[in-house]
């Protein structure tokens, strides 16, 4: 995994046409990461869009309304997402403490450790540039209030933003 200095790739044709979709990369940027470069991003089937530690703890969460699933969904692969499971689903009616403490179930299984040794080999043999972007992201996000690589105090979390989609 090497750095490159050449162009970065194009935005996708909807990214200037779709406004939904312009709200959903808001929302995707704003979520905070986790700092050990080895969580996930994950749509719940309960429509909230989380933040996921190697171990699956919620690092941030943002709800979902149905549009923006929708669009969401649209960037998967065909037939990788059942559209079928999200019928009726609005993750803004999910209640706030669920974002953080969901049933495990509908969360992705845990980084296995053999994977987390090769994450972590990644990242060590790549140190300049990961230190580099995790500086960055605690510079965007603040300081971790607690100091660990993926912020578990409750204050990390309160980062909720209220968008509004167009019906």
């Amino acid at each position: 995994m090497a750095h490159q200095n050449g162009p970065r790739c194009e935005k996708p044709s909807w990214y200037y046409t779709d406004p939904i979709q312009r709200e959903l990369s808001a929302i995707f940027n704003g979520l905070k990461q986790d700092l050990s470069f080895m969580g996930c991003i994950s749509l719940g089937k309960d429509g909230v869009l989380r933040s996921l530690t190697a171990d699956r703890d919620v690092v941030d969460a943002a709800g979902l309304t149905p549009n923006q699933i929708a669009a969401c969904i649209r960037r998967y692969p065909t037939g990788f997402v059942n559209e079928a499971e999200f019928a009726g689903v609005d993750g803004t009616k999910v209640p706030r403490e669920l974002w953080f403490a969901p049933d495990k179930n509908i969360l992705p299984p845990p980084l296995s450790d053999e994977a987390k040794q090769l994450s972590r080999k990644v990242v060590d043999e790549n140190h300049e540039l990961f230190h580099s972007r995790r500086e960055e992201l605690k510079q965007k996000y603040g300081e971790q209030e607690n100091g660990n690589d993926h912020g578990d105090s409750q204050a990390d979390f309160d980062v909720h933003r209220d968008v509004q989609a167009t019906e």
